[in-house]
């Protein structure tokens, strides 16, 4: 009898937090990284440029409003060297229609409200990189 298995082993999917607010940030690195994915951390968008040109993470997960590189900026310059790169952008903000917009036109996937429910922020990342990842062909075990 031939069994079909459709279990692959997975690579820790890298995910780049990108927030000025120091707790913030190290706080969503910490939930990412218990949930299993690989973080690296940026200050401002300079670095988050800096660290994607080194090597593109599997998702960007930035603040709206920074200092010098908005997250609406920081997807469009992202964009320009690693499009395939998709962008979740955070805010405190409560009417960010227009600004949301002008990041989707740049690549940005959803934007969440701060203070973030943990849980949709995780449903969020899981769901955006499932549609990336390559899908698993059964095997065919003797």
């Amino acid at each position: 009898m031939k069994r079909i298995s459709l279990r692959r082993p997975r690579r820790r999917e890298r995910v780049l937090v990108v927030e000025d607010d120091e707790p913030s940030r190290q706080t969503m690195a910490a939930v990412l990284s218990e949930a299993g994915y690989e973080v690296v951390e940026a200050a401002d968008g300079y670095e988050a440029i800096s660290i994607t040109a080194r090597g593109a993470p599997d998702l960007v997960l930035a603040d709206l409003q920074m200092p010098g590189i908005d997250g609406v900026e920081l997807t469009r310059r992202l964009h320009t060297f690693a499009r395939a790169v998709p962008v979740i952008l955070t805010t405190g903000l409560r009417d960010t229609r227009d600004v949301v917009t002008a990041a989707q036109a740049y690549g940005a996937v959803a934007c969440l409200e701060k203070p973030m429910n943990l849980d949709e922020l995780l449903w969020t990342i899981d769901r955006t990189l499932a549609c990336r990842r390559p899908r698993a062909r059964p095997r065919r075990d003797a």
